[in-house]
């Protein structure tokens, strides 16, 4: 029997390289069975947006956009919120989700202004949750 290749349906959008790294998360005292642990700072660098399907495996963080939007553009406006979260026990700061990506500056810049005036507080959901700040990357698409 003779099966068909199957075609793998490759999702729209961009791909974004980036870097990340985290500090911090050490336990404070080992000898306390519930111990306190120091404060993890997470840092994070969008490098580029890619097009090629073919970097699926080397950038697995995939944008949904409408590709006909990024047709003719070289640069890509990816707004990203930071915001920290933790528990009893410790915090982690510079924690990041991607708002939305735009092939206009100007509409990046009226999401960046929306949620510094509005939204932020989305990502103040609980005692231990806290918006931080809203960042505006302009990157090359490959």
């Amino acid at each position: 029997m003779v099966r068909k290749k199957e075609k793998k349906e490759v999702p729209e959008g961009l791909y974004l390289d980036f870097s990340e790294y985290t500090t911090g998360g050490e336990v404070i005292d080992p000898e306390e069975e519930w111990s306190d642990y120091t404060d993890i700072d997470r840092t994070f660098t969008p490098h580029k947006l890619v097009r090629d399907v073919g970097y699926v495996a080397d950038w697995p963080h995939l944008i949904h956009c409408d590709l006909s939007e990024f047709k003719d553009v070289d640069i890509g406006h990816l707004v990203v919120v930071r915001y920290s979260t933790g528990c009893t026990f410790g915090r982690e700061n510079g924690c990041w989700e991607i708002y939305g990506l735009y092939a206009s500056g100007k509409e990046a810049i009226k999401a960046v202004k929306r949620i510094r005036e509005k939204e932020y507080k989305r990502w103040n959901k609980s005692y231990f949750d806290h918006y931080e700040d809203v960042e505006l990357h302009a990157l090359h698409i490959y």
